[in-house]
């Protein structure tokens, strides 16, 4: 395996990690707060969440990012084709 595809694997890995995180996170942090309130209140809040996430900047951040992330995995992956094919033929 290349050194390019050792790179790719450990970068999707921690990233998968974070991502997991970040679900593992809200689970045992937020939901346990909204659990205990009346649903007015949790209604309410997750109408904050959305209104902050459609912010034009946020918006325009997240499509940079994964996209972004899109172009880089894609070089990778072809520079991993590239490399294993010049070693097999």
């Amino acid at each position: 395996m290349s050194v390019l595809a050792d790179i790719v694997l450990v970068a999707a890995t921690l990233t998968a990690g974070l991502e997991a995180g970040v679900f593992w996170l809200y689970w045992h942090a937020i939901m346990p707060g909204l659990r205990r309130t009346d649903d007015r209140t949790f209604v309410g809040a997750f109408q904050s969440i959305d209104r902050a996430r459609v912010r034009r900047d946020f918006q325009e951040a997240k499509w940079v990012r994964w996209n972004g992330v899109r172009v880089v995995l894609s070089v990778a992956a072809f520079g991993c084709l590239l490399a294993e094919m010049s070693t097999a033929g």
